[in-house]
């Protein structure tokens, strides 16, 4: 089993235990305030994430091998859901992180609670993700 499939299957375990959505997604907002801080320098266009409904910047790089990242966001439940995003793939080795397809909402079972907006531009930052990696692959 890779790390990520590792990582999923702990995510999945610890939603499990919340009743419904409702419980979930307050979860995510209580959360929200767990994700590291994201420096100023970083809130740049090459960052922000197209095609999400809130202002979502993600800066990526490699540390012996290992894929890691930063996010922040304008709004609690997305910050809650790039906390999720690091606790699945911040640490994975980067071929990996290249080749990345998850479904976080799914996973975490709160596709219902989010908009199709939402949900796709959650795609998308997973979508960066993957696209950044692939980019510090082919820097290597």
């Amino acid at each position: 089993m890779t790390m990520l499939q590792e990582n999923r299957k702990k995510l999945r375990e610890e939603f499990s235990e919340f009743e419904d959505g409702f419980e979930r997604y307050a979860y995510l907002v209580e959360i929200s305030g767990l994700l590291p801080p994201m420096p100023a320098a970083q809130h740049i266009p090459e960052n922000l994430v197209r095609g999400c409904q809130s202002q979502v910047w993600l800066h990526a790089w490699c540390e012996e091998g290992r894929f890691y990242f930063s996010g922040d966001s304008d709004t609690l439940i997305i910050k809650g859901v790039l906390l999720l995003l690091q606790d699945l793939v911040c640490g994975i080795p980067l071929e990996e992180a290249a080749t990345l397809e998850i479904d976080v909402l799914g996973d975490a079972g709160l596709t219902a609670e989010f908009s199709d907006t939402r949900q796709k531009g959650i795609g998308a930052a997973v979508e960066k993700l993957r696209d950044a990696a692939k980019t510090l692959v082919r820097s290597m």
